[in-house]
């Protein structure tokens, strides 16, 4: 017989998601409800984006925010990569991003 705890798989994929395009007046607790709705949000940060970018942006010139949330567990976090594609009518980009977030602002070189 097999114990219970070694039947169970160990998921060290990231349950961070970067997302773009926020619009800039949005409140954070009304964001954290939207991504609520997949998951236990654990954390979330706002973020930086890096101005030197190589690549073009599809997005207009109207100011967007960033904000990486982070997921109690990676379930949760495909739930809401799958689902959640706009944010009060804005379309939203949401991509996976390796590390935890720290207690202070990130700056995102992607």
């Amino acid at each position: 017989r097999v114990p219970v705890f070694a039947t169970k798989n160990l998921d060290l994929r990231t349950t961070c998601l970067l997302v773009r395009g926020i619009p800039p007046d949005t409140e954070e607790p009304i964001l954290r409800m939207q991504f609520a709705s997949s998951g236990k949000v654990s954390a979330m940060q706002k973020v930086r984006e890096n101005a030197n970018k190589s690549a073009p942006t599809i997005q207009s010139s109207r100011p967007t925010l960033s904000y990486l949330v982070q997921f109690a567990d990676r379930r949760s976090a495909e739930a809401a990569k799958i689902r959640i594609r706009e944010f009060r009518g804005v379309p939203l980009t949401l991509t996976w991003h390796e590390g935890k977030i720290t207690g202070n602002e990130t700056k995102s070189a992607s």
